[in-house]
């Protein structure tokens, strides 16, 4: 497995993920659609306190036996982007007994890298109800790789997409300087970087 240490080796997207966290004011980091963590696996490299999560059973458990076994200061969890959690109260004596994801997972820097093509191609939801939840989730810097539609998957497999493979139409919607408007209107300073393969870019966005 590829070590997590600064490596002149890395490609785009490694380098510009580490440089983003590389930053005295990011103490926390959250990382949405974890796969297996080597990002957070590097962030914690970085110093950082980290909370990785994915919808993956078995990916999640690759990086918990690691955690564990390495004792890492990382929080790996079974969870689902579109249904996180909300405050519950007992139905007994109405106090609260589980806080709502945003509130105990919101961290100096939110990762979201290769998942947003997920949410708006796969599940259908749109860039505004993907960005809400990640922008209450990210005190600083939110941290968004783009796949663009001439990627590989979308061109070739839209069947791996099942609301784009259902309405053909939602590509037309799927654009990243719409998407950067969005963030620019949330009062966001973006930074777009190159991220690996070319058909990806990743955007840096500072919250103002």
């Amino acid at each position: 497995e590829q070590d997590v240490g600064y490596s002149e080796d890395w490609n785009n997207k490694q380098k510009e993920v580490h440089d983003a966290l590389d930053s005295s004011d990011i103490g926390s980091v959250l990382d949405v659609a974890c796969n297996t963590g080597w990002y957070a696996l590097m962030a914690e490299n970085l110093g950082k306190s980290v909370v990785a999560f994915d919808i993956d059973e078995s990916c999640v458990d690759v990086l918990y036996q690691k955690v564990s076994r390495d004792q890492l200061n990382i929080l790996p969890l079974v969870m689902n982007f579109t249904q996180l959690t909300k405050n519950r109260y007992s139905i007994h004596d109405g106090n609260l007994v589980l806080i709502d994801a945003i509130q105990r997972l919101r961290s100096d820097a939110v990762m979201v890298l290769g998942i947003i093509h997920h949410l708006i191609l796969g599940v259908g939801m749109s860039f505004e109800e993907v960005l809400e939840p990640l922008l209450l989730l990210s005190e600083r810097r939110l941290i968004i790789e783009f796949v663009e539609s001439d990627d590989d998957k979308i061109k070739n497999e839209p069947s791996f997409f099942p609301a784009y493979f259902k309405d053909r139409t939602l590509i037309d919607d799927y654009d990243i300087n719409k998407l950067i408007r969005l963030l620019e209107e949330r009062n966001c300073k973006v930074d777009v970087r190159p991220s690996y393969p070319a058909t990806r870019k990743m955007l840096i966005c500072q919250k103002q």
